[in-house]
């Protein structure tokens, strides 16, 4: 697993490509990419899935989830890879969340699109604590579904409860560092899934949550823009 480190270079083409972009999408940058994931849960076809959770029977539901998930359901994906992150109701395997949440943001859904950002968020964290305290290894890390779903509403500390970070409604998740990884995962394709587009307001919305790290990419490549202007 590539870590967010590995940012592929921009080229000139893209620098320009992608503040083309940030002027472009500047009508939007207030909102928080959309989703009807909370709706979409109220379909008939989730409640033996949500069911099983709330029983916390979770070999139940990762074979219901890898079932749904099979026909190509973006929102079972959603929910097949996060049992892979918590290691609930199967063994832990960040790879093939990976593998579900590409093909779940192929199909639209921003909050597979936002649950890639964990991956880079997870990376730094570890990275960090790796600072502090030397080797860690993440593939033990048994808080990260915690660390990623936690939210002002939301503390969980099961994955059943943590599974109910999918019915908060917009506007009510979103880790503004996460948000900044899932563009750079999104800009660069390093999941198995390239959105640039999307990448960008992403990260747009990162920076302007006060995100230090996304404030200063967005003016590395403006000032940037402006030398390959002053120089052609």
């Amino acid at each position: 697993m590539k870590k967010e480190t590995d940012f592929m270079p921009f080229s000139k083409f893209h620098l320009l490509l992608i503040m083309s972009l940030i002027f472009g999408f500047q009508n939007i940058t207030g909102q928080t990419p959309s989703t009807d994931s909370s709706k979409e849960w109220e379909k008939p076809n989730y409640s033996s899935l949500l069911n099983s959770i709330e029983l916390e029977n979770y070999e139940e539901a990762f074979e219901i989830a890898t079932v749904l998930s099979s026909s190509g359901d973006s929102y079972a994906q959603c929910a097949l890879a996060s049992m892979y992150f918590y290691g609930a109701g199967t063994y832990r395997n960040y790879e093939s969340a990976q593998e579900l949440l590409a093909k779940s943001a192929k199909q639209g859904n921003k909050r597979a699109e936002y649950m890639m950002g964990g991956f880079g968020s997870l990376n730094k964290m570890h990275e960090f604590t790796k600072a502090l305290t030397g080797e860690v290894d993440i593939a033990n890390d048994t808080d990260f579904w915690n660390q990623m779903m936690i939210s002002s509403e939301i503390k969980p500390t099961t994955f059943r409860e943590a599974f109910r970070w999918f019915f908060l409604p917009d506007g009510k998740w979103g880790y503004r560092d996460i948000m900044y990884y899932c563009g750079i995962a999104l800009i660069t394709g390093q999941y198995g899934y390239q959105n640039q587009e999307n990448g960008l307001q992403w990260i747009i919305k990162s920076a302007e949550m006060g995100y230090g790290e996304a404030v200063q990419l967005l003016n590395r490549l403006m000032e940037s823009n402006k030398n390959s202007d002053e120089n052609d």
